[in-house]
Parts: C-alpha cells; structure tokens; sequence
C-alpha cells in the first residue's frame, strides 16, 4: 500500500517507490527497535550482568564440587574481591560458584553443541514453519493475481498485495499467541507438552500445502482461505518453537537460539529454490509439505527433559 501510495499520489517510478518505502516503513522500524533494545533491553534474565550473583535462591549454598571445579584461566580472587566487606565467606564461595558456573558451565563444547541432536530438533522445525513463511511470503502476492486470473476475478497488484499482506501481519497475534499457549501446555505437560505442541503445529502446516497444491482448480478465495491456514500454523509454530528453545540447553541457551534462527534463514532458502524449480506454485506447495512432513518425522524422536 505505501509502494502504491508513492506511485499514484507522489507520481514515483515503480523502482523508486520500492526502495523508497524500504526507508520509511522496515527502516524505520528496525532502526527504532534497535534503539529500544539498548535502551530498556537488560543484559541477561537476571538483569545486569554483574549483578546476576544476587540472584541465588535463599539459603542456597554452593557445593564442594562447583567450588573446586575452576578453570586455569579464571582469575578466583578477582570475584570474591568484588564482594561486599561485610559479606560473609560463603557469600563470596556463593558468588564465585556462580560466576565460575558462567565459565565453565556444562552443555559440551560449542561444536557438540550446535550438531547435537537438542538444537537440530527446534532447528529443523524452524527451518519449515519460518524458512516456508519466507519463501511464501516473497511469492504469495503474485500466486495470487496469476491464479485470480485463472478463475476470472483478475485481481490488480494492489488488491493480491492487499490480501498477500495479512500472511505477514497475522504474526502480530499469532507467534506470540503460540508461545502463550506453548507455556499453558508446560504447566500440565512439562516440556514434551511444548515438544508436541511445535511438532503437531508444524505438521499442520505440511499437511496444508500438500492439500492446497492438490487443488490446483480451486477459486482464488478457497487459495486465500487455505493459504490463511498454513500461515496460522507456521506462526503459532514459530512461537511455540522459542518457547521450546531454552529448555533444551539452559546452559548454553544463546548458542542454540542462533543456531536456530539461522536455520529459519536456511529455510527461507531451501523453499524459495523449491518454488523456484517448481513448474506450478502448486507443485512448489505440495512438495514444500512433503519437506515438512520428512521433517518432522526426522526429529520428533529426539527427547526432552520430563522436568519442569
């Protein structure tokens, strides 16, 4: 709508008015996003970094085992230095257990980590539910006015641009919503409840586009209607997903949250060369949920902790 806008009322070139609208609309938003992050964002859960050893639970002391377990490189006297005169020598052990646990914490080496069955199972569900929604979301728009014309409705740019555009703004609602619902299903089911919840989402989603690249004769607004389905089960999906991430390596939880995203954008390849090489969007689709379905069946072995 704001490419249309700077067309007919600012009389722009298609060209310019593309990159025009970058500027004022993901532009802006990045940029304030950005903005906010370094503003209000803290730096790790528990709030500051330096003060992150305030937050040990009451009356918990630190074992023999994490006290004695300290790296070469770790400067010891330097954190309990750091703590108050008047605190005592179990407040500081208590204080360098932590700090030390920071360093050396469990959950493998970077590389085990990142090929380790409990980051390939959010990754590759990610991979389908944001990786699809990219590549869909870079042709959804003209599917659409190529297949209105098919049915006789011949759909302008703008008005497939219009509906294409709710496959987008549905993630307002729809990821966060799955990330809510994900937490509900852990009260009761701990994390293997989360686990089904991402996998059955993601299935739906497989299971949608083979059903809409069936039905390559259907009107443009039954196109619309299934197409909504698929985008409703790859946001909830991309949601519920991180509400999963950091319970599979708490340790090393910001590694496998990158590992993750980055195979969303491995998705977002993988699926546009599919439609690429496709002969009909509706091959493309069907083989997308094919993908999907392998996918799933590939990773919903992997166990989770039972705990909550």
């Amino acid at each position: 709508s704001v490419v249309q806008a700077l067309v007919t009322q600012h009389n722009m070139s298609l060209h310019v008015a593309w990159r025009v609208s970058f500027l004022i609309v993901p532009f802006a938003l990045i940029v304030s996003t950005a903005i906010a992050i370094l503003l209000f964002g803290d730096d790790c859960p528990q709030g500051k970094w330096e003060n992150r050893h305030m937050h040990l639970k009451k009356n918990e002391k630190p074992s023999i085992v994490e006290i004695s377990n300290i790296p070469e490189d770790v400067n010891t006297m330097a954190f309990i230095d750091r703590t108050a005169p008047n605190e005592t020598s179990t407040d500081s052990l208590a204080t360098l257990a932590v700090v030390t646990d920071d360093v050396s914490s469990g959950g493998g080496s970077a590389w085990s980590v990142v090929f380790s069955k409990e980051t390939f199972l959010p990754g590759m569900l990610y991979l389908c539910s944001f990786g699809a929604e990219i590549a869909v979301e870079g042709m959804i728009s003209g599917f659409f006015m190529k297949h209105s014309r098919l049915d006789g409705s011949n759909w302008t740019e703008a008005q497939a641009g219009g509906y294409a555009s709710i496959f987008g703004l549905m993630n307002f609602v729809t990821r966060p919503l799955g990330g809510y619902i994900a937490d509900l299903i852990y009260k009761h089911y701990s994390t293997v409840g989360k686990k089904w919840w991402v996998l059955s989402l993601v299935a739906m989603e497989g299971i949608a586009f083979i059903v809409i690249g069936c039905l390559p004769t259907l009107r443009v607004g039954g196109v619309v209607a299934l197409m909504s389905v698929v985008a409703l089960a790859m946001e909830l999906g991309n949601g519920a997903n991180y509400a999963l991430v950091p319970h599979l390596n708490p340790s090393r939880n910001g590694l496998v949250s990158g590992m993750v995203g980055a195979f969303g954008n491995l998705g977002g390849i993988v699926f546009a060369l599919v439609f690429r090489f496709s002969v009909t969007p509706f091959q493309g689709m069907w083989i997308s949920g094919v993908v999907v379905l392998a996918s799933v069946l590939s990773v919903c072995w992997v166990p989770v902790s039972k705990s909550k």
